[in-house]
């Protein structure tokens, strides 16, 4: 017996995930993000951007939607070489504090197709879940987007596909095996 579940059976509807087109601002991307909350916790950790054409240009996470309000406060340091176990540089951001509230508002007008980031995978609508179960685990990706003819209709994630496995587990564990 196989799981019979495609990936379009437990998609997220991209209606009922946070996406924008890549002509809107950085603010945008912002309030929408903020949007997708349930008792003040964000639903989601990133958000998908669209062209004209309902077809998927990038993502943008939470972590690239901060940095973007100040890339220097917030940009990862090479280091090139031990600085001892003493350094302190997470302190050191309290002197950027006044600078960074008032840049950040100053920046929420730009572009959010600046800040974007590409997409390496995806999954049809048709697929079956260990494909897109497959695509995750070799490309670590907790969510795919999920096109049906270069259209994104949904997003399928890690969760979704984890709790379908496990109650298809449970069925066959329960039904008188104890493997």
């Amino acid at each position: 017996m196989s799981i019979e579940k495609t990936v379009d059976d437990l998609a997220i509807p991209i209606d009922a995930y946070p996406h924008l087109h890549e002509d809107q601002t950085l603010q945008d991307a912002i309030a929408v993000m903020r949007s997708f909350t349930c008792e003040d916790q964000l639903r989601f950790s990133g958000l998908l951007i669209l062209n004209d054409k309902e077809q998927l240009v990038g993502r943008v996470t939470v972590c690239e939607l901060l940095q973007a309000l100040e890339p220097r406060l917030l940009k990862k340091k090479k280091k090139r070489r031990f600085e001892g176990f003493e350094a302190d540089y997470p302190n050191l951001a309290i002197l950027w504090e006044e600078s960074f509230f008032k840049k950040c508002r100053k920046r929420g007008g730009k572009p959010i197709k600046d800040f974007l980031s590409p997409i390496s995978s995806s999954v049809k609508a048709t697929d079956p879940l260990l494909k897109a179960l497959y695509i995750m685990i070799h490309k670590n990706e907790n969510n795919l987007p999920v096109l049906r003819k270069k259209t994104v209709v949904g997003v399928i994630r890690i969760k979704e596909v984890f709790a379908a496995i496990c109650d298809y587990c449970d069925g066959q564990f329960s039904v008188g095996t104890n493997e």
